[in-house]
């Protein structure tokens, strides 16, 4: 079985980070301190890919991104995971990913493979959309399910059956045809540490590259207006006093909130 892993490069946005806006742009200030890592998400549908491999022989597992130059750290992460072969679209556009651009990239390069499964994570930390994975199954002309928390291939690799999260906590059950694509749900299971022999043979690796200017791509279809911080709406009360001047202010406070009378 042929499988394709789709991983995308998000801000590392951890305690220390400092998230900027660039004006220029309408994104995320991207600069030399600038700090990324694979999307979460994107983390369980490798985890997904590489379970699959261990349970059917002879199975192939690829991993593709599309970025900058810095992206290919991501795939030979995905590598050291347990991914066979590594992919980079380099795409040096700055600003918003747009996702009709980015699915119609992935979805040239893939047509070129014989890929029987696509995952995707269900969607992107930064944009948190979730358009890039069905729109590469519209253009490929394939089936696509979202929001997978369990998969199950038959014995003769036809089919897959895929369990998907509903609202209300519903679940539902499909079985697609192969090929296909699947979003992977965060919680499908545990993604696994990098191997360190597997890191180190990743870094040596050479990754297979395709420049976007090459593959036609799609035109901008959506665009940001504008990005901002949310405006802060609530300040803390520092409440003084000994504390039964403090305990009375604070019941006051709660009946002028009608949290109780």
């Amino acid at each position: 079985m042929n499988i394709l892993v789709c991983v995308k490069e998000v801000p590392d946005l951890g305690p220390e980070t400092e998230l900027r806006i660039d004006e220029s742009s309408g994104w995320i200030k991207d600069d030399d301190s600038s700090r990324y890592m694979m999307n979460r998400f994107d983390e369980f549908a490798v985890e997904e890919a590489v379970r699959i491999k261990e349970n059917i022989p002879n199975s192939i597992v690829d991993a593709l991104t599309v970025g900058g130059e810095k992206s290919q750290t991501i795939v030979r992460r995905a590598m050291g995971m347990g991914i066979d072969h590594g992919m980079h679209i380099v795409d040096k556009t700055k600003g918003y990913p747009e996702p009709f651009r980015v699915a119609g990239l992935i979805s040239r390069v893939a047509a070129q493979k014989d890929y029987d499964l696509i995952l995707t994570g269900v969607m992107a930390e930064d944009t948190q959309q979730g358009q890039t994975g069905p729109m590469i199954a519209e253009m490929l002309n394939i089936p696509c399910c979202t929001s997978v928390v369990q998969t199950e291939i038959n014995d003769e690799g036809r089919f897959i059956q895929a369990e998907r999260e509903m609202e209300g906590g519903k679940r539902e059950v499909w079985r697609l045809n192969l090929p296909c694509l699947l979003t992977i749900q965060s919680g499908i299971n545990q993604p696994r540490y990098p191997a360190l022999s597997k890191v180190l043979k990743a870094k040596k690796a050479e990754l297979e590259r395709f420049h976007a200017d090459d593959l036609s791509p799609s035109p901008v279809v959506q665009s940001i207006k504008r990005i901002s911080f949310p405006n802060k709406q609530r300040t803390g009360r520092l409440l003084e006093g000994s504390p039964q001047d403090k305990a009375r202010e604070l019941v006051d406070l709660l009946m002028e909130q009608s949290f109780f009378k």
